[in-house]
């Protein structure tokens, strides 16, 4: 059983086990202009500016405009966020969805929708991922269905999925072919999926059925189960088929 079934069936979006009690909610948690409040539980969290929160926070909604700093973990049904926001632990939600910038210990989340930049110290899951930007993570991205955009140089310990598409944005393309910053790429040790699609991305082993090597890429070994495309514009050291 994955650690994403394991928490669902245990309680993971309402953070309590069977037969527990659950704690007392506060209705609001509203923070406008500069503010710092302890953690909890909430119905709701809303935050218009900066804030800071002391500890663990979990709440069915969390809203972000501005700048928020958790020094704990959190858990919300949705959690949204436009601006930046630091969580020192795990962020476990159903709904995650990012225009700016996000550093975490890392995610476990059903739909994650990520425009930006991304920074984590731990493992990335999720159910549907879309990622606009660029990212570091430390552990690996994972999800049944991952599309990314690169904006950014990107790089993560692995990728691991079903379907996983990666693409640098065209607009991008364009700019770069009249400036001297550096390219949106991606490095990963490993990727892993059941169709694969990737672009300008560089990776020591790819494995999966349906595997498509387009422009840009450098990959050391490819093994596939079913058929691979490698575009003449990409370098592949060895293929395999398994």
């Amino acid at each position: 059983m994955s650690k994403r079934d394991f928490m669902a069936q245990n309680g993971l979006f309402g953070g309590h086990g069977k037969g527990a009690v659950p704690p007392v909610r506060k209705q609001t948690l509203r923070i406008t202009g500069n503010g710092t409040s302890g953690g909890g539980h909430f119905q709701r969290v809303r935050i218009t500016g900066e804030a800071i929160i002391l500890g663990d926070l979990e709440s069915e909604s969390f809203r972000c405009t501005g700048t928020a700093r958790i020094q704990g973990g959190a858990q919300a049904r949705s959690f949204r966020v436009q601006g930046e926001t630091v969580i020192e632990g795990l962020l476990q939600a159903e709904e995650l969805s990012v225009m700016g910038q996000m550093k975490t210990g890392g995610f476990l989340t059903r739909r994650a929708k990520l425009r930006g930049q991304l920074e984590s110290l731990g493992s990335c899951e999720g159910g549907q991922l879309t990622l606009k930007g660029g990212f570091d993570v430390a552990g690996r991205l994972s999800a049944e269905r991952m599309e990314i955009t690169l904006y950014a140089p990107s790089m993560a310990a692995g990728l691991h999925g079903g379907t996983i598409e990666v693409r640098r944005s065209r607009l991008l393309e364009l700019k770069q072919l009249f400036s001297d910053s550096k390219k949106a790429c991606l490095m990963a040790e490993s990727i892993e999926g059941t169709e694969l699609y990737l672009e300008y991305t560089t990776a020591s082993v790819v494995r999966g059925g349906k595997v498509t090597i387009g422009p840009g890429c450098k990959i050391g070994l490819v093994e596939y189960w079913h058929s691979i495309s490698v575009s003449k514009h990409a370098e592949v050291g060895q293929q395999m088929k398994v």
